[in-house]
């Protein structure tokens, strides 16, 4: 390896296993860690297909915005000084791309849209970042490229149906896609702002994001697809992504115990359109 750093070769690498072929771009392995470890330096590359434990996270994941986990890989390059050091340094941030191909020919994808089928690839802070990617029907092989090794994940995401909700200021009747559905609490107009408030569970989960109430910090918390969104009862200061903002009407809890939150606010953050009908007080959500 120290050769290829003192000639800062011009070569791609190609490493190989039965299901994974990585292919490093000249002097991709080349990181700092690598140049600085020394003229007996060694690099070592794994490629494994993951489960257990550590397969559980992917799963997860893959639940969470209804998908399919397919199969879970992870990626490494450890630095170590000399054959000697068993325990070396794992890198994460490589110095150059790497292209992946992964085959998926021994599983069975007949009932697989493999058009839906995406690489998510997670990120040191947890959070998992799709890679772009394309799949191959004649060879079932998925090919991506990366400039960084952690743990990647093939998911099948379902395909995307509209949602449309429809709501109409101090009614408890609301249309789902058509469906007649019951609330338990009508939105309403705040006092002061003129602002719509609806119920912020109900609405959150139909538009497919996951919502947690937190009593002990008055807080309640909306995810979806990586996006996170942090409102606290009777405070203006808003968490989106962890960037604090400000808004002009405040989360209220009503009675029996629900929260209620801007309408338009919540629902653009959740890359929804909304429609309000002045004449009528009826709100229509839509959402791709």
């Amino acid at each position: 390896m120290q050769k290829l750093v003192e000639n800062k070769s011009k070569l791609a690498l190609e490493f190989k296993t039965d299901k994974v072929t990585l292919t490093f771009e000249p002097q991709a392995l080349l990181t700092s860690e690598l140049k600085n470890a020394g003229p007996d330096a060694l690099a070592a590359v794994a490629a494994t297909i993951v489960s257990g434990e550590t397969g559980q996270a992917a799963a997860a994941f893959a639940v969470s915005i209804n998908g399919q986990k397919l199969r879970t890989y992870h990626f490494n390059v450890t630095v170590r000084e000399n054959a000697k050091d068993k325990k070396g340094l794992k890198i994460h941030n490589l110095n150059g791309d790497v292209a992946v191909k992964l085959d998926l020919s021994d599983l069975d994808l007949r009932r697989i849209n493999t058009g839906q089928l995406v690489v998510m690839h997670q990120q040191p802070d947890g959070n998992w970042l799709e890679r772009a990617s394309a799949f191959d029907p004649k060879t079932k092989t998925l090919t991506f490229t990366t400039g960084s090794f952690s743990l990647f994940t093939v998911i099948e995401k379902p395909v995307k149906q509209k949602t449309t909700i429809e709501l109409a200021i101090n009614q408890t009747t609301v249309s789902v896609n058509g469906n007649s559905k019951t609330l338990d609490a009508a939105p309403y107009l705040q006092a002061g702002t003129n602002r719509t408030m609806v119920p912020v569970r109900f609405v959150s989960e139909m538009l497919g994001a996951q919502v947690e109430w937190c009593g002990q910090t008055n807080q309640v918390e909306i995810t979806d697809n990586g996006k996170q969104v942090v409102l606290t009862i009777d405070s203006t200061q808003v968490l989106v992504d962890g960037t604090q903002i400000t808004v002009d009407s405040v989360p209220e809890n009503k009675p029996p115990g629900r929260t209620f939150v801007p309408l338009r606010f919540i629902s653009e953050n959740l890359g929804a359109q909304v429609d309000y009908n002045d004449t009528t007080r009826q709100i229509i959500i839509v959402r791709d």
